[in-house]
């Protein structure tokens, strides 16, 4: 309906600008006459953007009350409108002594003819527009009209007369209701068509997305081509990209058959082969002597009229081949909708393959997944909810599966309550790439260590949509690796024990070494002792402990012979008690209970076969010794042995030089001492006094040059280098009587002894 003036009606004469003022500076009163809403819409946003006032009418007739109501300054107005049109509201305001002079333009998109405009002219509008028209146009129209009526004082309007114009738009009236009958009948036509092909286009939709395998939905598209398109034969092929080959998925129509002589076709070959190959529509509707059509005799025996091929592609890639035959011509409305049919064909066909292939993957990950001995899980991005987990799960945890689909975080109450708050946090600082390490407390009591990786899956726009992770048991690897650890831990051990035993010779500094090194190795609480052979008495003495009182330890063996330290001292074996308390062999248990001395290893020092006494090592918990330890044990106790052994040697030579000594320096002979290069090495204190020598000044000296007269020296070397490449001396273990010089030079007879 239309809507009233703001302004206050003066007067219903018609309101027209005094001449000389400016039309464009003016603001215009507007009447628009259109029956359609979006019309009026523009028309007034262009008015108004202008600087003009805006009536509306829907109607010839609700625009005459207006006018008859309030002040209009000019008319714009459609001519196909209800109750009045156009033509009759220019007449009835050309009729009417008050409006005549009113400026009206005819604004229109149905007569747009040169008979319509003069039509239009005849019954007294002063400017004729076809719809659409500019902004610019339609403001310029206006002020120019406005501005013309400035005139019509001294101008007579001419009023139609009314028959002439009546025949003349009732002629215009007749051709326009012909022209809307043939309309309406090609409209209806069309749009029958329209709404057989938005059924067909609907029926391959709903088939693309119900349809849960791939021949069922191609066989289904390609029926529903027959249906809705009346076509004579629908087909579609699929493209085998290692052969590169087309391989025929569905047939309709006509053939229903798909392993026919077409079911395979190489592409590049025949109609459909090119139509892949060329990535490009073939369409037809004139079969007959078509040459991609090498099949004439059969598409004449079928009637066949239109061939409509189009190839299914995403983007650039071929998937397939959509074929069908018609009896009679394709409209470019069927092509259109088969044109979009079959991208949305090519769509399915690829989700088709995709859904197949990720069932595929999907079964050769689960076959994979229950398979593996890891854990393998996806979960939600922040932990709240697990999508998967293997069974794995529940033989490396012993919770059930169930559970963790129940509760996301129940896996976390498996965690070792050492681990829980270290794990707890690796998880708030990033729940979805982690890579750590913890222990595990499974039902039964057993501790497991697992390693834990978890990665994040993102979508295109870098979200992350969940995450995937794997645990594996890695208890068996961590065993083996505390082993090597320990065992390069007890290879340090015994090579600073080693050296720390063989930079001195002195027994005590090697007893308390070695003890003292011990003790680092263990990361439990030891006591060690060691006791060696006296081989005068028998009797194992008892020489160094460690972590235990000497005079305490010693006074517990001064009533007990025999016992644990000389049965292994006798096997050269060694010998373990788990318990010495409740040990049988146990006599006096009093010191064992002072220290809180539980488990026991006797091992026995041997060197050169020999043996030398027995490391004894205690622990103030009960233990049992591991191979390995019992081999580390084995290795240490043979280089003490050895370091033992060499420091006996030491006290034994060290004994025996001070012995020689002492006869060196009481003997009243002289003893001379050289080296198989005759050079002195020994000149004891009668030598001194006899030669006149001091022993500083000959040691490292050629004897014969000092002792043996001149004469003689040439012999004394010849028999000394006989004696050395022969080993015969004719006066070896001999007294003989020889001449020797002393130190002045003097001579004198003495007697010889050479051994």
């Amino acid at each position: 309906m239309g809507q009233a003036n703001t302004r206050d009606p003066r007067s219903q004469e018609v309101a027209v600008p005094v001449a000389g003022q400016s039309i464009a500076s003016s603001q215009i009163n507007v009447l628009i006459a259109d029956d359609n809403v979006t019309n009026r819409k523009l028309l007034r946003t262009v008015l108004e953007y202008a600087g003009h006032t805006v009536l509306e009418a829907d109607n010839g007739v609700t625009a005459l009350k207006f006018l008859e109501q309030g002040q209009v300054d000019a008319v714009i107005s459609d001519i196909l409108m209800p109750g009045m049109d156009g033509f009759r509201l220019c007449f009835e305001i050309r009729r009417n002594p008050k409006l005549r002079k009113l400026p009206f333009i005819v604004y229109t998109a149905s007569y747009t003819s040169a008979s319509d405009e003069k039509l239009a002219m005849q019954f007294g509008a002063d400017r004729f527009l076809r719809k659409p028209a500019s902004a610019n146009s339609i403001v310029e129209t206006l002020h120019q009209v406005v501005e013309s009526v400035q005139n019509r004082d001294q101008i007579e309007v001419k009023i139609p007369e009314e028959a002439g114009v009546m025949r003349a738009y009732s002629q215009v009236l007749v051709s326009k209701l012909e022209e809307t009958i043939v309309d309406l009948s090609e409209a209806n036509k069309n749009l029958t068509e329209r709404s057989t092909l938005a059924e067909f286009i609907a029926s391959v939709s709903t088939t693309l997305s119900d349809a849960n395998d791939l021949r069922e939905m191609l066989q289904r598209c390609c029926d529903a081509m027959v249906q809705h398109l009346d076509a004579a034969l629908a087909r579609i092929w699929t493209l085998n990209e290692k052969e590169d080959v087309l391989e025929l998925q569905a047939s309709s129509g006509m053939y229903t058959r798909i392993d026919g002589g077409h079911s395979r076709v190489p592409v590049g070959e025949f109609k459909i082969g090119r139509i892949a190959k060329e990535r490009k529509p073939h369409l037809t509707n004139a079969v007959i002597g078509d040459l991609q059509v090498h099949d004439q005799e059969c598409a004449k025996r079928g009637d066949m009229v239109a061939f409509a091929g189009y190839p299914l592609l995403i983007g650039d890639h071929l998937v397939g081949v959509m074929a069908t035959f018609a009896r009679k011509p394709f409209s470019q409305n069927t092509l259109d909708a088969m044109d979009s049919v079959a991208r949305s064909i090519a769509v399915g066909i690829r989700r088709q393959l995709t859904e197949r292939e990720l069932r595929g993957s999907e079964e050769r990950f689960r076959e994979l997944a229950e398979n593996v001995n890891e854990i393998f899980f996806v979960a939600a991005p922040e932990g709240g909810q697990v999508y998967y987990v293997n069974p794995a799960y529940e033989q490396i945890t012993g919770q059930k599966c169930a559970e963790l689909y129940q509760n996301p975080h129940a896996w976390l109450e498996c965690i070792h309550p050492d681990d829980r708050a270290r794990v707890h946090q690796a998880l708030r600082a990033n729940s979805a790439d982690l890579d750590h390490e913890y222990r595990i407390l499974k039902p039964n009591g057993e501790i497991r260590t697992l390693r834990s990786r978890a990665y994040p899956v993102k979508d295109a726009e870098g979200k992350v949509v969940r995450v995937v992770g794997i645990a594996t048991d890695i208890s068996e690897r961590k065993q083996a690796e505390e082993k090597v650890n320990q065992n390069l831990n007890r290879i340090r051990a015994l090579r600073d024990i080693d050296l720390a035993i063989t930079s001195t010779l002195d027994l005590p500094t090697i007893l308390k070494t070695l003890l003292a090194k011990i003790e680092n190795v263990f990361p439990y609480p030891t006591v060690t002792t060691v006791r060696l052979l006296n081989r005068t008495t028998g009797e194992l003495d008892a020489l160094a402990c460690h972590n235990i009182d000497l005079d305490d330890w010693k006074q517990s063996f001064l009533d007990q012979r025999g016992g644990r330290a000389y049965q292994v001292l006798k096997s050269h074996a060694p010998l373990l008690v788990r318990d010495v308390l409740s040990h049988s062999d146990t006599v006096n248990p009093t010191l064992f209970q002072r220290y809180g001395l539980v488990s026991y290893i006797g091992l026995p020092l041997v060197a050169k076969d020999q043996a030398l006494g027995v490391l004894n090592f205690y622990t103030k918990q009960e233990h049992v010794f591991s191979p390995e330890e019992i081999q580390f044990l084995m290795t240490l106790a043979s280089q003490a042995a050895i370091a033992i052994h060499n420091a006996q040697l030491h006290e034994q030579t060290r004994r025996n030089f001070e012995r020689i000594q002492a006869i060196l320096d009481t003997a009243l002979d002289c003893i001379i001492t050289m080296d198989r290069d005759g050079k002195i090495v020994e000149f004891n204190p009668a030598a001194e006094k006899t030669f006149n020598y001091i022993r500083a000044e000959v040691i490292g000296k050629e004897l014969s040059e000092l002792i043996i007269p001149p004469s003689l020296r040439e012999r004394h070397r010849r028999g000394l280098a006989h004696y050395l490449s022969t080993a015969e001396g004719p006066v070896l273990g001999k007294r003989i009587e020889i001449t020797a010089m002393r130190a002045d030079g003097s001579e004198f007879p003495a007697e010889l002894i050479v051994s």
